[in-house]
Parts: structure tokens; C-alpha cells; sequence
């Protein structure tokens, strides 16, 4: 059977996941997660809470001192200093519409930093959050990250639901966020100032021509990085449903590459992120060379075509 033939089959399933993640479910309370975030240390968390961090999170040091991480000189500011590690959180479907790619994106995300390495000598930690792909959840994860000043920017989220939920937050802790899943226009309505999206909106799809975001399936490089992807230990879902997981790594690196030309490292051998260049640096991104092809953001955060 052709590509093209596949794509006709898999266009309904493709349209409910679309759906999915565009709509998610009607809006619902969700309790937010018990979660301590603590870089490069074991956090005092619950068995469940505890799955959702990254391992590297999950080491034996320590207590945090309060001295380790504050606010910097300036509003903000971060200050990290060694051993501790830049903390990116992490916001998926776990639960609810969509959750077959919290893994995924999760994992895409996590790769990325792995092979990205160090930021100026600084380890990079993920995070994850569970946004039920709700707005309400949306919400409740924006609020949690906002109100931890460690936390240095979002990846996510997947739902535009979700999106809409917690860019009003983010945006106004200046905290920003990459989402390399959620495709419906005006997204940017929510949060102008720090939202991003690694892939095109579906109106910009369809006026090129394409059912759907999938078409990046048959990119050569796509497919490499898939088999790279799997054999590193990445979860692949049905064909046809991939295309997510290379659109959540292209937003990492490039969060993880703005932070390389923002992050300042000191004198004493701290290091100092300031929230509002890092911003300006990844709306400043022109021709990253990511896997899905070469990406530039427009002036509102969406991906230029």
C-alpha cells in the first residue's frame, strides 16, 4: 500500500486524535500533583508523583539548600549553582483525551536533553506534569509551575485545551513554553509573550495542502530519527500517530539552545538565567535545524511556514 493510500486510511483516526487534542474534554476540576521540585536531588514526593520525574532527578543527594537556588540580582532572575541542575517542566496528558503520547513527548523531550548535554556545565532535569488535557488542568499545572521560581521554562502543553489554560498564567510569570502538539490557531491570543509551537497550526497545514501535521512522516530524516528514536528506548504508538514525538524534540532543542546563549555563567561558577532574554531568545529562533525541517517563529510564537 502506498503513503498516500495509508494517509486516507488513517485520516479518521488521525481526525479523533485531532480532535482530542485540540478540544479535550468538557473543562473539569483537576487536583494538581503533589509535587516538590528539587533539582538533581530526590524530592519528597508521593510513589506516583515520584514516577513522573526524569531519572536523573531521581539521585540520593542531599537536601536542597535554601542558598542553592534563589532569586537572582535582577527580576526574573535564577541563580543555580553545582550540583544542582536547570529544572524544564514537562506539561502532558497523562490522563484523559490524548494521553497515548504523554510517553512519547515525554521521552522525545527527555531524549533531546540527553543528547544536547550540559548547559555550560549544568545538568538539565525534566519534569513532569499532568494536565488531563483540560483547560482546568491546563490551569492547575501552569499554577504549580508558576509559583516555583526553579522551574525555568515549559515544554508543552500537548492539548490546545491545555494551552489556553495555562498560557494566561505563564504569561504573567513570564515563564516561557513550547509546545510541540497543540495545533489550533490562535493560540498566541492567550500568552503573546511567551508562547512558542514547534509545528504549524492547522489552518496553515491544510492551506499547504495537508491533512494534518503527519506529513512530516515521510521526511527521510523524520524516519531516521524515529528508528533512533526506538532504538534508544522511545515508545512508538501506530503509524500515523508519530509525528508528535520529532515535533516535542525540536521544541527542547530548541529551548535547550536558547538557554546556551542566554544562561550567563559567573565568576564563583554559578549560573545565572534571566527569564526575559531567554524569552526573547527562542522568539528570536530563525532556521534551527530540527528534525522536522528548518524552524523560524513568527512575531506571534507560531512556527512559520
Amino acid at each position: 500500500m502506498n503513503s498516500r493510500s495509508t494517509r486516507r486510511l488513517l485520516l479518521p483516526l488521525l481526525v479523533v486524535l485531532a480532535g482530542a487534542l485540540a478540544c479535550g474534554l468538557p473543562a473539569q476540576e483537576v487536583a494538581p500533583q503533589e509535587i516538590i521540585i528539587e533539582p538533581t536531588v530526590r524530592p519528597t514526593l508521593s510513589d506516583a508523583a515520584l514516577a513522573t520525574l526524569a531519572p536523573e532527578a531521581q539521585s540520593t543527594a542531599p537536601p536542597l539548600p535554601t542558598a542553592a537556588i534563589a532569586a537572582g540580582p535582577g527580576p526574573g532572575q535564577i541563580i543555580l549553582r553545582q550540583p544542582f541542575a536547570i529544572v524544564l517542566a514537562y506539561s502532558g496528558p497523562e490522563s484523559g483525551a490524548g494521553s497515548a503520547l504523554f510517553t512519547p513527548l515525554q521521552q522525545a523531550a527527555q531524549k533531546a536533553i540527553e543528547d544536547h548535554g550540559p548547559v555550560h556545565g549544568f545538568g538539565v532535569n525534566l519534569v513532569s506534569f499532568d494536565d488531563n488535557c483540560t483547560e482546568a488542568g491546563g490551569a492547575a499545572v501552569a499554577q504549580q509551575i508558576a509559583a516555583d521560581e526553579r522551574v525555568v521554562a515549559v515544554l508543552g502543553p500537548a492539548c490546545s485545551k491545555a494551552v489556553q489554560g495555562a498560557l494566561p498564567v505563564l504569561e504573567n510569570a513570564n515563564v516561557v513554553m513550547l509546545s510541540g502538539a497543540a495545533t489550533i490557531p490562535g493560540l498566541s491570543d492567550y500568552g503573546p509573550s511567551v508562547f512558542h509551537r514547534s509545528l504549524l497550526d492547522d489552518d496553515v497545514a491544510h492551506a499547504l495542502g495537508y491533512p494534518s501535521q503527519i506529513y512530516i512522516e515521510d521526511f527521510p530524516g523524520v524516519q531516521a530519527w524515529l528508528g533512533a528514536f526506538a532504538a534508544w528506548g522511545g515508545q512508538l504508538l501506530e503509524t500515523g500517530l508519530n509525528h508528535f514525538a520529532p515535533y516535542q524534540y525540536d521544541a527542547t532543542g530548541i529551548l535547550l539552545r536558547a538557554l546556551d546563549q542566554t544562561a550567563a555563567l559567573q565568576s564563583d561558577g554559578s549560573l545565572v538565567i534571566d527569564r526575559q532574554a531567554l524569552r526573547e531568545a527562542v522568539r528570536g529562533t530563525s532556521n534551527y535545524p530540527g528534525v522536522t525541517g528548518a524552524i523560524t517563529f513568527e512575531a506571534d510564537g507560531d512556527r512559520a511556514p
